[in-house]
Parts: C-alpha cells; sequence; structure tokens
C-alpha cells in the first residue's frame, strides 16, 4: 500500500488510519472527521486531502504497524518528537482514532450479556491488538518453548527492548513525577506519558466488582501467555493476600468463567515487580501447574484437597459449593501466614513477616478449583536474595524474582540471553574456541559442562537443543529451590496435618 507507506503521503496515512480506525476499532462514521481533525492538530497540519485509501489491504491487517510507519516518519523529519519519544508519539496516534473508554465499557457489556463472558473478553482482547496497546508484532519476536521433560514452558523475552544511551539520558534529566502513583493506577487511562512512564492514550478498560470493591479489567500489553489479563484495585493499595482475597477470586471466576485468575505472594523478593497496587493475573490459558499430577487426596473443611506433586510446594482445592471454598481459602491463607517449623526452617516472623502464599482460582463446569502456592521470602548470610529463591549458581541464567507466573511453571528469561546463548551453542558447534574465563563470562561453567560431555563438533540443531535443554534442568532447579520444604522431607505433610487437612 505505497500511498499509506510513503512519508511525504501523510494525506494518505490519516485517511488510511480513520478508516482502519472504523474497521478494526469501531469508530463511528460520525465520529471519523473528529478523529481526523485531532490528527491533524497532532501534526501539526493545516488541512488534509482526501485520498483514496486500499481498504481491502487494510481490512486484512491483524496489527497496525505498517498504518503508523508513515506517522512516524513524518515526526521524525518534522521534528515533532525524536527517536527516544516515537513510541509515545505514536500511542497519542493510536488514542486519538480509539473510541472512548465508555464507549468500549458498553459494547464489552453488550457483548456480554449476548454472547457471554469469553466472548466479551476476545472483543476487548482484539481491540487492544488492532489499537497497538498490545505490542503482538513485539511479543512474536519472543523465543518460546516447551520443556516436555520438566512440564515447563521457557520463553526468552524480547518484547520489551533494552533502553538506548539516548533514552537512559532522557529518563535521568527527566522529573519525577507521582501521578499516575504506578503503572497500574486508573489514573495511566489517556495518560500522555513522560520519559519516566509510557503513554497510555490506547488503553481500554472494563469495570468489575470483586469482594464488594470497585475494581477494572484489561489485558497485558506484553501478554506471556494467551488473553494474558490484569484484574487491578481501582484503589491504590499494597498488594495483600488475606481473608479477603478468597472471595476476590471467587467473584472474578464467577464473572469470566474459563479464565483462571491469581495473586502473586504479598510480600518482597517473591510477590512480583509491583507490589505497592493490589491486582491479580489471569488468562485463558493451561500454565503447567494444571496438569501437575496428584500424589495424595485429602480433605480439608468440606472440600477435596489435592497435594500436587509440584517442583514448589502445592495443593489445590475443590468442590461445587462457593462458600465452602470461600471459607477453606480463608482457613488457608490465615493458617499459612502463622505456621513456624524451625525444624524444617520455616520462620512466619522474625523482625518482619515471611510467609504469603500465591492463591490461583479457576471455574470449570460448576466446579471451583483453587491452588496455593506456598512461598516464604526469608534470607540469611549465605543467600542473601532468599533462601527459597533462586540459588547463585543459577543466576547467569536467571537472577529475577520468581513470581506467580513462573511459580506456576512459565519461565520469564531475561532478553540477554538471546545473544548470550549463541555464544555457547557456537562453542558447541566449533565455532567458537575460546569462550574466556569464569571470572569474564558468566556461562564459562555451562560451556565447560557442555562440551566436556558433548564436545565441540556437533550441529548447529544439536548445539540449540543441548543449550536448551541444560536451560530446562536449570529452570527446574531454580523451582525447587523456591520449594519451602524440600522433596523428600516430611515437613510439607506436617503442616498440612497441623492445618487440618485430613
Amino acid at each position: 500500500m505505497d500511498c499509506i507507506k510513503s512519508a511525504e503521503k501523510i494525506d494518505a496515512a490519516v485517511n488510511g488510519l480513520t478508516y482502519y480506525a472504523g474497521k478494526h476499532l469501531g469508530l463511528k462514521s460520525s465520529d471519523k472527521i473528529y478523529a481526523r481533525n485531532i490528527l491533524l492538530d497532532i501534526l501539526g497540519l493545516p488541512a488534509i486531502n482526501d485520498c483514496a485509501v486500499d481498504t481491502a489491504f487494510i481490512d486484512g491487517l491483524p496489527v497496525p504497524d505498517v498504518i503508523l510507519e508513515p506517522f512516524g516518519e513524518f515526526a521524525l523529519e518534522k521534528g515533532l518528537t525524536d527517536e527516544a519519544g516515537l513510541d509515545n508519539f505514536l500511542t497519542k496516534i493510536m488514542g486519538a482514532v480509539t473510541p472512548a473508554p465508555s464507549i468500549i465499557e458498553r459494547k464489552f457489556r453488550s457483548v456480554r450479556n449476548k454472547n457471554g463472558a469469553l466472548a466479551a473478553c476476545d472483543y476487548l482482547y482484539d481491540l487492544s491488538v488492532h489499537n497497538n496497546y498490545i505490542r503482538k508484532s513485539a511479543i512474536d519476536k519472543n523465543i518460546i518453548w516447551r520443556a516436555e521433560k520438566e512440564n515447563l514452558i521457557i520463553t526468552v523475552n524480547l518484547s520489551k527492548p533494552e533502553k538506548s544511551n539516548a533514552e537512559i539520558a532522557r529518563l535521568l534529566a527527566a522529573p519525577v513525577s507521582n501521578y499516575p502513583k504506578c503503572a497500574l493506577c486508573e489514573e495511566n487511562l489517556g495518560f500522555a506519558g513522560t520519559p519516566r512512564s509510557p503513554a497510555r492514550q490506547n488503553i481500554r478498560t472494563v469495570p468489575l466488582k470483586l469482594g464488594g470493591e470497585d475494581w477494572f479489567f484489561q489485558f497485558s500489553p506484553y501478554v506471556y501467555y494467551n488473553r494474558h489479563c490484569i484484574a487491578v484495585n481501582r484503589e491504590h493499595t499494597p498488594m495483600t493476600v488475606d481473608s479477603a482475597t478468597t472471595e476476590k477470586l471467587l467473584d472474578f471466576v464467577d464473572y469470566i468463567p474459563g479464565y483462571f485468575i491469581g495473586s502473586n505472594a504479598s510480600l518482597p523478593l517473591i510477590g512480583g515487580s509491583i507490589l505497592n497496587h493490589e491486582h491479580y493475573q489471569g488468562g485463558y490459558f493451561d500454565l503447567p501447574v494444571f496438569g501437575a499430577p496428584v500424589r495424595d487426596k485429602r480433605g480439608f473443611d468440606g472440600v477435596t484437597v489435592e497435594v500436587l506433586d509440584w517442583y514448589n510446594n502445592a495443593v489445590r482445592l475443590r468442590t461445587s459449593d462457593r462458600d465452602a471454598m470461600r471459607s477453606a481459602g480463608e482457613r488457608f491463607i490465615k493458617f499459612w501466614a502463622e505456621y513456624t517449623d524451625a525444624d524444617a526452617g520455616v520462620l512466619a516472623y522474625t523482625d518482619k513477616p515471611h510467609n504469603s502464599c500465591s492463591p490461583i482460582c479457576r471455574k470449570i463446569g460448576g466446579e471451583y478449583l483453587l491452588d496455593f502456592i506456598f512461598r516464604n521470602n526469608r534470607t540469611d548470610e549465605r543467600y542473601p536474595e532468599g533462601i527459597f529463591h533462586a540459588h547463585p549458581e543459577y543466576f547467569h541464567i536467571k537472577r529475577e524474582g520468581i513470581g506467580l507466573i513462573e511459580a506456576m511453571g512459565l519461565f520469564i528469561l531475561p532478553g540477554r540471553l538471546s545473544t548470550e546463548l549463541k555464544t555457547v551453542e557456537d562453542a558447541l558447534t566449533g565455532a567458537l574456541k575460546n569462550i574466556g574465563s569464569e571470572r569474564d563470562n558468566k556461562h564459562y561453567g555451562m560451556v565447560e559442562e557442555l562440551t566436556a560431555s558433548f564436545g565441540t563438533a556437533n550441529a548447529p540443531e544439536t548445539a540449540r537443543r543441548l543449550v536448551r535443554e541444560y536451560i530446562n534442568r536449570t529452570c527446574r532447579k531454580i523451582l525447587e529451590c523456591t520449594a519451602v520444604f524440600k522433596a523428600g522431607t516430611d515437613g510439607f505433610d506436617k503442616f498440612l496435618a497441623a492445618a487440618g487437612v485430613k
């Protein structure tokens, strides 16, 4: 579509984008002139000439990338932004042609009432892809594979590129603001962004009630699995896993049956990256822990308790009785928060609390399923980043915290590995003769181990397989590190008995 791609034909780009918005975003015909004039103001143009667009081409676009290209080129050429601010500028462009939040809310309710919750979520997801809030093109660059033997999913996250030197310099010079208070706050809706905060003119959310409180629902801009969504408390209140959590999770799965919803543990080191704003993560996806074998079945407060054969310590509660599930969930959360077993190295308190858990709720048919993964964030001199965290020998693969998603078996590894592991593969094929020493290469031990076992004359595809199998084993060992009660001990059974699980 030459007229849309051409930087000098910005008239065609504006006409093409307003048509795209009508086709893919639900922009009403009566709002197109209004949206076009907003675009002209953003672009600093006094007027626009009509230009025929290739409607068949635009109808088939899965993402707006090609539509946005000429806007970016024009903005850079005219000095409307620089490379560091280009992403925020293009978000402003897409926000101008995305229908207002109230319109999206009404449409979501209409689709849900007519076709059900899953169809309504599909509508909001598709809108979020088409208006570039979900960066599908960036997400598609992520490297992902299944570790079948370990029952894990491994991803190397390339969808959040590292900042350039210019962006870093701009960030350091930018003033600090407390508006919005965090990246999850409702005030991000329509926010223009700053050098420190991404623009959010194109985000659209829908309201929901959880535990009698006002929350809202949105999709994650960098989805890690199918329909990766976030439920956010409208109040900027800290993360907590307490007696009210189970009720909120049950409300969510009643509202959107088919999706799972889970909470990070509510303490530092084990609680994800945002602890200052209560939120849950969910989606329409079977994470590895959902397929974990059951090693034992017991009972607790009138519900079935399945003890999972999983790398960390996890149980699954099952019942069709919502009240019984709420009561059992509340008791489990409260009991674990106070549980100490000094013989097993589990201390609920020292100078601060250490026990929290990740509850994950689903509704299948008429049955509620509530998983608990038990966590502890204690540190000591040997493990200052966490006794139940990845141990230092695994930091070359993953040093960041192990939150809800990874505790459930989906590993999100840093993007640096995409290039670093190529060096390891080259050592296995003989293309790289010297990887340095342990002092100057974090993967030296990995190379030493793999080349000692498999030599340096492997085919490229074999080298890649060997490297991935090494990563699979490492991720399994990291999850085993997070187990509060280690395999082969009776500590977990002792805890379950103390909790009243019979």
